[in-house]
């Protein structure tokens, strides 16, 4: 779905990805450990950028720091900051200059636990801010940002009040649910099966059975 959203079919779809589910179901990891992995060794993604972050308290200082790190410094954090803050162009703008023009590459922002910038954030003009960069920049026509966000399901009505996001979210979620008891059993045994490790015979069904259906299991 994510390289779909980049292909020359999907131009004018905003290239937006929301992984939403109940807390504890797995959406951090689905994306942390598979989703952004398969992409740094996929063939037509190899070379893309990638930053992860979740918005915290201060979601517009959270974005400039991941988006500065690799060129850290007090000033260059700051100054994109105060530019997110100015003009939700900001982000399109700073990707558009830190990507080489030569390369047809793209940047994958991933913000895991997006319910923080509704649960943690008390600032509605920076998360306003916030929201805009990042639904503007995905939206840009030839843009290369794209956003992929973790949203607990309970947090889904607070997303109503901005249209952009609320638009975004219509046509572009996958919406998981708890993993079934084959699935994890397949999460045990095969991370451990591809490091030769071997497991004592019985001992997956007394970790199924102590999990039940606890959330996060």
């Amino acid at each position: 779905r994510v390289l779909t959203l980049v292909s020359s079919r999907s131009k004018k779809e905003t290239r937006f990805l929301a992984v939403v589910g109940a807390s504890g179901s797995g959406k951090s990891s689905l994306v942390r450990a598979g989703l952004v992995p398969a992409l740094r060794w996929g063939e037509k993604s190899v070379d893309w950028y990638f930053h992860i972050l979740t918005p915290t308290t201060h979601p517009l200082e959270s974005l400039a720091t991941s988006l500065t790190l690799e060129n850290p410094s007090i000033t260059s954090t700051a100054i994109l900051m105060d530019d997110l803050a100015r003009n939700e162009r900001a982000l399109h703008l700073f990707a558009k200059r830190k990507l080489p023009p030569e390369r047809n590459t793209h940047l994958l922002l991933v913000i895991d636990q997006f319910e923080e910038t509704f649960a943690l954030c008390r600032s509605e003009d920076e998360r306003a801010s916030f929201i805009g960069n990042l639904l503007t920049a995905a939206s840009e026509a030839d843009g290369p940002v794209i956003v992929v966000v973790t949203l607990r399901a309970d947090f889904y009505a607070h997303c109503a009040t901005y249209v952009q996001l609320r638009e975004a979210l219509a046509g572009n979620q996958e919406y998981i649910g708890a993993m079934s008891k084959d699935e994890l059993r397949r999460a045990i045994e095969e991370p451990a099966g591809r490091g030769n490790w071997e497991i004592e015979p019985g001992l997956v069904d007394v970790l199924l059975r102590d999990i039940g259906q606890e959330p996060g299991a």
